[in-house]
């Protein structure tokens, strides 16, 4: 029986693909490095922050990750928000499905989600929310999902249904 549905948020929740160019993009010109190519976009699209700053700044051997890592956890990632595309029917299945199951988040996102949450209203639907930042293991690895299911008592199984929504 389903009792929680557990929802990344990049790509499912939102398109940030924009945002996520602009924000390392931003980082790269304040370091005086080139903008991001098609390749790194893609990557830091799908990785988290920590590997995603290894990945795009690897070239710069001038540059310390350390530094970059200074300088990000000082700024505000407020001005991306903006290019957060939220996806235009996610409102409606969060109205009907939130009376009924639990609802969670898994997300390689760290100190974005909760302030992404707020700014569109969405934060009330979600009883458990995972960012990178809450455990040393980030996804892939299953850590988020196993401290979600432990949350709401949903012990994993060898049985799984799913429901691809698309």
């Amino acid at each position: 029986m389903l009792k929680l549905i557990i929802f990344d948020c990049d790509g499912v929740m939102f398109d940030s693909k924009e945002a996520n160019r602009k924000y390392y993009n931003y980082l790269l010109k304040e370091f005086k490095c080139c903008e991001m190519s098609d390749e790194e976009v893609d990557f830091v699209h799908m990785h988290s922050v920590d590997e995603s700053l290894l990945h795009i700044f690897k070239k710069y051997k001038n540059v310390s990750i350390p530094d970059v890592h200074r300088f990000r956890q000082g700024i505000s990632y407020e001005p991306f928000l903006r290019y957060m595309n939220m996806e235009p029917d996610l409102i409606p299945f969060l109205e009907q499905v939130s009376p009924h199951y639990a609802l969670a988040i898994s997300t390689n996102r760290t100190n974005t989600m909760r302030p992404l949450l707020e700014s569109h209203g969405l934060a009330h639907y979600f009883g458990k929310v995972m960012t990178a930042a809450d455990t040393t293991k980030p996804k892939p690895a299953p850590d988020a999902l196993l401290e979600i299911l432990n949350y709401y008592n949903c012990p994993p199984t060898t049985h799984y249904s799913s429901v691809i929504l698309s």
